[in-house]
């Protein structure tokens, strides 16, 4: 099975079996091919692509295998890749004219890049029966940047496993990857030591691989199928053809720490036991798996030994997923070392060489195009500020430069429940290095916010991706590099398994049009590392079940609401979207039920994260739209009202209490939440009555405490908001910079979270941005709609509008499309926000 069809018409669902959706056409692959990368290996060749939407800037990553003996189908695979690709037409490009994919490539033809052996071996056939350009990348390079890519990027990549403990998921922090070992299990065995990016030396390896099981077997078994071998070890007895130590020593060799059960030698019982018996073929190959595996095991943890270092990953086809194979290896590295180390494992072990393929072309194409601008602008200097006359109207109208706001501030101690670590001021070498803080583009620039001003130097961050592309023709080789950065997410709605009994699925990796970064205040480190979901459900079966079922309810409530008219202008192709989305998703929570750990770790935030993207891929992008904008009209409405009630509070420190509570109440208002579903739908639940509802524990409440680290010893001073700007009146601000992560529209943000961040700006001086979805998921509100809300809620108040004018009040978003926060992932438009905030509001 692929993942979905490429050749798409809508959002279909052709049928569904075993939990599994089988052929899905999704409007987000209806684009075409623009790369494929192969590792052909001696036993199999992995096949990566990108197809891209015609008007999207971002993209997917796909993953499927052939047998290397089969090579023509996997060319035809490709070829039939490259003719859906030529009938999409030309490559889409942005609005700005530049291709958002490849716009350094000279033509629109589909690219091939090759790597691993087969790579050189098949070169011949592949450019005969593709006709397309065969680029071959070196097979260690590729490896290697496939697997720190992959860490990277991917979430919950890495595990450990032992048949007590299966897959426990590691994350490691971005500091600490290095250096590492890398066993990559193909026909053969290479180890690999890395030290940085792109530093890699092949330290040993050996010729006793996939290949040598694959071979014995066929030879002792006839099966024909690397599959069906693997099947095959689950019902073996290896006790019935092995040498233990108990059949020597008759028990436990307890002196040198031997158990009865550990093997002695392989195969050896049959010479001792009875050379005329017949053996099982399950026996025979469980036997031949341990021998494999335990000898790969001690081989790369004595090179580990050697080399000092410390973590040791498995990948390549030969695992694939396979628990028994994991375990073995687990096994033998534990042995060893004594229960010190720990064999990592990769969900995308069999894919390394392919997706580092893709990626270092994609980067030397890069590097080679922006060689190639760099000599051209040299002979047509560009003066000044002055924009290239070839640069489009429209990137030229988008460019837009961060303003310095100077050395980072020093972060004031935690707020309680939020950890703030004190930051260290930045010297001035990375400041200037950083192209963000140290050029400064001169162009106009457009209104952020409809009808109001704009200053010249906004530090919103609008339009980076543009300025660095723009950059990149006058010249600028680095900034053309950074034009590229993007990040990847992995999409579940549509799943693939390595292999028939591999524990986990692998999703298709969605290109996001932005870098996604950690917060810089966010703590995450090997001693404390950060963790998004405060509940974890993979160890608790209740839990799991709890949480599935709420999901299929809520599920089900979504299409009652779509009947009953709560969602507005359901036509029939809505209803048939919506009635593919629920066995979509139901499907996805069957699986789940059966195996929790397919995805990575079970958590709530996945289970809704999941959710959005099967929502997303049958072609509901916002289903919430018409029920955001009727509640938003309705609280903008009464925003004026209840700014005249707050600004009354003579005690700034009872006006921020006040604030806050109703930021609290305004939360409330969550069409994600099922028992307040039936309020929102029917209107019974307003503002008011959501204030009335929230109980106020003294054990779970810190308001106080809140309050007084914001407004400090001015607690009893009398102002009114509209009369301060600067927060003159409550003398220097305690915090400098806010940034408020944003959830629901309506109430939430117009009556809970727009007050409150006017008090920080108007009354404690202190610079808020506002920090939404960048796309939608139920009823949050994006970048775009809070832009909308902010330039409104401006023309009905004047402080509002002063804030905006002033650059003091402005709008980012997360660069997440989930109704969930992952404080690793944000739109580094959005951190470049963060680095000198001295208080984060989630």
């Amino acid at each position: 099975m692929m993942f979905g069809s490429i050749n798409s018409s809508g959002a279909i669902i052709d049928g569904i079996e075993k939990g599994e959706a089988n052929d899905i056409l999704l409007p987000n692959q209806s684009g075409r091919v623009q790369k494929v990368a192969v590792d052909i290996g001696g036993s199999l060749a992995k096949v990566v692509y990108l197809t891209s939407g015609p008007h999207s800037e971002g993209g997917r990553l796909h993953f499927t295998a052939f047998e290397t003996d089969n090579v023509e189908k996997c060319a035809t695979f490709i070829r039939s890749l490259l003719r859906t690709s030529e009938t999409r037409g030309m490559e889409s490009h942005g609005a700005d004219g530049v291709s958002d994919t490849e716009d350094a490539a000279s033509d629109n033809a589909p690219v091939v890049v090759a790597t691993g052996g087969g790579a050189h071996r098949f070169r011949d056939l592949l450019q005969r029966e593709l006709g397309a350009e065969i680029r071959i990348e070196d097979e260690m390079e590729s490896l290697t940047a496939g697997l720190n890519f992959l860490m990277r990027e991917v979430a919950d990549e890495v595990f450990t496993y032992s048949e007590d403990r299966p897959m426990q998921f590691v994350t490691t922090a971005a500091g600490d990857m290095f250096p590492y070992m890398l066993v990559n299990i193909g026909s053969g065995v290479s180890i690999i030591k890395v030290t940085g990016e792109g530093a890699y030396e092949r330290i040993s390896g050996t010729s006793l691989g996939g290949g040598t099981l694959w071979g014995l077997l066929h030879l002792l078994t006839g099966v024909q199928s690397f599959d069906a071998m693997l099947e095959m070890t689950k019902t073996g007895d290896n006790t019935k053809v092995d040498m233990m130590v108990g059949d020597i020593y008759g028990s436990n060799y307890d002196k040198i720490g031997l158990k009865a059960t550990n093997i002695a030698a392989t195969m050896a019982g049959v010479y001792r036991k009875s050379l005329g018996k017949q053996y099982s073929d399950a026996d025979i190959a469980r036997s031949l798996l341990y021998m494999v595996s335990n000898n790969i095991g001690q081989i790369a943890y004595l090179n580990a030994q050697l080399h000092g270092i410390r973590r040791i990953y498995f990948g390549g086809y030969f695992i694939r997923g396979h628990p028994l194979t994991m375990h073995t290896l687990s096994y033998a590295i534990n042995f060893w070392s004594k229960g010190e180390m720990s064999a990592l494992f990769l969900r995308h072990e069999g894919f390394l060489g392919a997706t580092g393929a893709f990626f270092v072309d994609e980067q030397k194409q890069q590097r080679d195009a922006a060689t190639v601008v760099s000599s051209s602008a040299a002979s047509s200097p560009v003066s000044g500020s002055l924009l290239p006359e070839d640069l489009p109207r429209e990137a030229a109208m988008r460019l837009a430069s961060p303003a310095s706001e100077g050395p980072a501030a020093a972060v004031s101690p935690d707020l309680p429940g939020l950890r703030l670590p004190q930051r260290k001021r930045s010297s001035r070498k990375n400041r200037s290095a950083d192209p963000a803080s140290s050029s400064r583009s001169q162009t106009p620039q457009p209104a952020q916010l409809q009808g109001l001003p704009r200053p010249r130097n906004d530090d919103s961050g609008t339009g980076t991706r543009t300025r660095a592309r723009a950059r990149s023709r006058t010249g600028g080789g680095s900034e053309s590099r950074r034009s590229k950065a993007y990040s990847f997410t992995e999409n579940f709605s549509i799943t693939e398994t390595i292999a028939d009994d591999s524990i986990s699925s692998l999703g298709m990796l969605d290109r996001q049009p932005a870098k996604l970064l950690a917060l810089p205040q966010l703590v995450n480190t090997a001693a404390d590392p950060y963790q998004p979901d405060t509940v974890d459900l993979s160890k608790n079966p209740e839990q799991q079940e709890y949480w599935i079922t709420a999901m299929e309810r809520n599920t089900r409530g979504l299409l009652d609401l779509a009947d009953n008219g709560a969602l507005a202008n359901v036509d029939e192709a809505m209803r048939r979207k919506m009635t593919s989305f629920v066995t979509l998703y139901s499907s996805h929570l069957c699986k789940l039920r059966e195996r929790p750990l397919a995805y990575g770790p079970m958590s709530v935030r996945a289970l809704l994260g999941l959710r959005e993207q099967c929502l997303h891929e049958v072609g509901l992008e916002d289903i919430f739209a018409q029920v955001k904008s009727r509640e938003t009209d309705a609280a903008l409405v009464a925003l004026p009202r209840m700014l005249e009630q707050t600004d009354r509070i003579s005690n700034i420190a009872e006006r921020l209490q006040v604030l806050v509570h109703n930021v609290l109440a305004g939360n409330m208002f969550d069409w994600g939440a099922t028992d307040l579903r039936d309020g929102l739908a029917d209107g019974s639940l307003d503002f008011e009555k959501a204030r009335q509802k929230i109980t106020w524990q003294p054990q779970f409440d810190n308001t106080s405490e809140f309050v007084e680290a914001v407004v400090g010893d001015n607690s009893s001073s009398s102002s009114s908001s509209s009369s301060s700007e600067s927060g003159s009146d409550t003398g220097r601000p305690r915090y400098r910079k806010a940034v408020v992560f944003v959830d629901n529209s309506g109430a939430d943000v117009c009556l809970g979270v727009l007050p409150f961040a006017r008090f920080l700006v108007s009354t404690i001086g202190c610079k808020v941005v506002l920090a939404p979805n960048s796309r939608p998921a139920l009823n949050d509100v994006t970048e775009r709609e809070l832009n909308d809300i902010v330039s409104r809620a401006a023309r009905a108040d004047d402080v509002i509008a002063r804030a905006v004018g002033s650059k003091q009040l402005v709008v980012c978003g997360t660069g997440s499309g989930g109704p969930c926060l992952d404080l690793r992932k944000l739109d580094e438009r959005l951190v470049r926000h963060c680095r000198n905030a001295d208080l984060v509001v989630i």
